[in-house]
């Protein structure tokens, strides 16, 4: 940064300033290639809401409550105890309705960890524990999307990362999805649930989401380029007229295809401010003026009743034309050429996709005491204060991995290992190889084996690795992602946004309207399309999820009833949204039990301390630039 400039110093959270920190990375790795800074950077912002609805509840809670209750069917309704929630629902004024009792509600009565039903009339006592799903150290999320009415206790039921335990997702993972069905639970919150890791995707939610405009996001990136590259102008570019252009070029976005998208948005971007420069630059440059302009269309479109995405056309719509200097007569804007040009970049299938490695930070031990008639072997809080007088933690926690070489029986071997957030924190690097040394002697001795060295000290989450010729990302001790995007064409993309919809209606429940045999034709196709590219592009993938065992929807449906047809229909999108999830790294696991699989299937996961140890992995580290531009391979051994 320019000298004089802090970015700690601004406001925000570290994770927003962390988030600004990366894209600064990023720019200075295009930059040294280039050999200059850029004359522009389009930055995409979302609108704004609007003034009138902001911190007002549209609907009542209990109205909400009770349409999702009255609209379950027998089963499902038999299943949740509709009947008895209406009549307990019916006890309240909607003001009585706080945060406990929404839950209560949402949840059918029952902890969401355990399953064991709440009693309401002891809902405000200590019994009962509001939890954040996603933790407020990773993400300050205070939505209901992210709480939980659960009993005291159970809030121990979460894993190392403090997120919910494998063990209840499998035994709650019906139940929630029962829930998800009937409209009392967000698909967010299910996510949430069953997330297994907490990305630094997550943690700079500000790269893959768009910066909003007039807020800290866009103002910190701002004065951040403006500190270092001083003669680079920032202009944002609405979402909404990014979004008119995407759709009437005809590009698809999604999500679970890949992530693409990212660079197909940024194009856009590039794109329509470069129009917008050209066509109209005295809004361009002068905000002021382009948000009193956009506040008279839509005071003429209330008034005349129109579409308020007329605001868009005032940009977007003048995207499609050409425009010709009055004065001379060049066309300066050929909308066929820029068409066609945007159109063919957004059909590349080999763009590169990078992650930003990264550390856990917080807290040095999980933060719960437990008591000293604890049967598990427990950590003492203090050297003077004895765990099994005083009680202690349960367990430390862990900040990234590391690799070292040990001898057994004479042969030497490398062990793969986590590193103890306490070590990771010493930000001396003396210090720090001096404590993560003595830390591998001590699991050596424990092991039985003899240390010889420290053979990389640190290896961040999302750090690239190569294994029998296929690259992933590490997420875990055993955990990986596929770091390969999938290949998919724009109509291939149009056919996974189908199956989508299918999915999304089968969430809806009654109130969807799909025609089944059209959806049958997709789910078919796209499960063709899952069969040619998942063997070549994943290999791993296609092994865990035993892909040429499981049955094709298309025999699948034909062995199906009528009567049994959408709710078939329904299950077979959702089972192959799944996979195709886990093949962007979007999930650890799909539910593909109506294919004939597993209902946890398809986990990436190897035993580092065997594949490393194994010459055929031709095992490497691969790091990269921020920016992807250029990368090392580090042999293992």
């Amino acid at each position: 940064m320019a000298e004089g400039f802090d970015l700690n110093a601004l406001p925000g959270s570290p994770a927003l300033r962390r988030g600004v920190s990366q894209a600064i990375k990023v720019l200075d790795d295009i930059v040294s290639v280039a050999g200059k800074a850029p004359d522009r950077i389009y930055l995409k912002v979302t609108r704004t809401a609007s003034n009138s609805r902001k911190g007002k509840r549209t609907a009542k809670r209990s109205d909400k409550i009770k349409q999702a209750l009255k609209a379950l069917d027998a089963d499902a309704a038999a299943d949740l105890g509709a009947a008895k929630l209406l009549r307990e629902l019916g006890m309240f004024d909607e003001k009585e309705i706080n945060e406990r009792i929404y839950l209560y509600f949402h949840q059918a009565g029952k902890c969401l960890y355990t399953g064991k039903p709440i009693d309401i009339t002891r809902i405000a006592s200590n019994d009962y524990y509001v939890d954040h799903v996603v933790p407020l150290a990773y993400r300050k999320d205070e939505s209901l999307d992210n709480k939980v009415l659960v009993y005291a206790e159970a809030s121990r039921y979460k894993s190392e990362t403090l997120l919910v335990s494998p063990a209840v997702q499998r035994k709650m993972l019906p139940f929630w999805r029962m829930l998800r069905n009937a409209g009392l639970m967000s698909e967010r919150k299910l996510n949430a649930l069953i997330r297994t890791e907490i990305s630094e995707g997550m943690l700079k939610s500000i790269i893959g989401r768009q910066f909003t405009e007039n807020s800290w996001e866009a103002k910190l990136f701002t004065a951040a380029i403006a500190a270092k590259y001083p003669g680079t102008v920032v202009i944002p570019v609405k979402a909404g007229v990014i979004g008119a252009v995407r759709s009437r070029i005809g590009i698809p976005k999604s999500l679970k295809a890949n992530q693409f998208y990212h660079a197909h948005d940024a194009l856009l971007a590039a794109e329509v401010g470069r129009y917008m420069e050209l066509a109209k630059p005295a809004f361009v440059h002068n905000r002021v003026k382009y948000e009193q302009y956009m506040r008279k269309i839509k005071l003429v479109n209330e008034e005349n009743k129109k579409a308020p995405k007329s605001q868009l056309d005032f940009f977007a719509g003048g995207f499609f034309f050409d425009r010709v200097d009055k004065d001379t007569g060049e066309v300066y804007w050929n909308k066929d050429e820029e068409v066609e040009r945007i159109y063919r970049a957004c059909g590349w299938k080999n763009l590169r996709v990078t992650y930003a490695a990264f550390e856990d930070g917080g807290a040095f031990w999980k933060q719960t005491i437990y008591s000293p008639r604890e049967k598990s072997k427990l950590i003492a809080t203090k050297s003077d204060r004895p765990a099994e007088i005083y009680g202690g933690y349960s367990s430390q926690t862990f900040a990234n991995f590391f690799v070292y070489e040990v001898m057994k029986k004479k042969v030497k071997q490398l062990r793969f290992g986590a590193v103890p957030a306490a070590i990771a924190s010493k930000s001396d690097p003396d210090t720090y190889n001096a404590m993560l040394e003595m830390y591998a002697r001590g699991l050596a001795k424990t092991a039985k084996e003899k240390f010889v060295r420290i053979v990389r000290a640190r290896v961040l989450k999302n750090t690239m690795i190569e294994l029998y010729g296929e690259r992933f990302r590490i997420a875990g001790e055993k955990q990986v992602y596929p770091v390969r995007q999938m290949p998919l064409a724009i109509d291939e993309v149009y056919l996974l946004k189908g199956v989508e919809t299918i999915a999304a209606a089968g969430n809806a429940g009654a109130s969807a309207k799909i025609d089944f045999e059209k959806a049958a034709e997709s789910l078919v196709g796209f499960w063709d399309l899952l069969l040619e590219k998942l063997p070549v592009n994943y290999p791993k993938l296609t092994v865990q999820l035993k892909l040429g065992l499981l049955k094709h929807p298309k025999d699948i449906l034909a062995a199906t009833s009528e009567s049994e047809f959408p709710a078939i229909v329904y299950k077979i999108a959702e089972a192959e949204i799944q996979v195709m999830e886990q093949a962007s790294g979007l999930r650890n696991m799909s539910d593909t039990k109506i294919l004939g699989g597993n209902t946890f299937g398809g986990s990436l996961v190897f035993t580092f301390n065997k594949v490393l140890n194994d010459p055929k992995s031709k095992a490497c580290f691969i790091d990269t630039t921020p920016a992807g531009l250029y990368e090392v391979k580090t042999k293992i051994w």
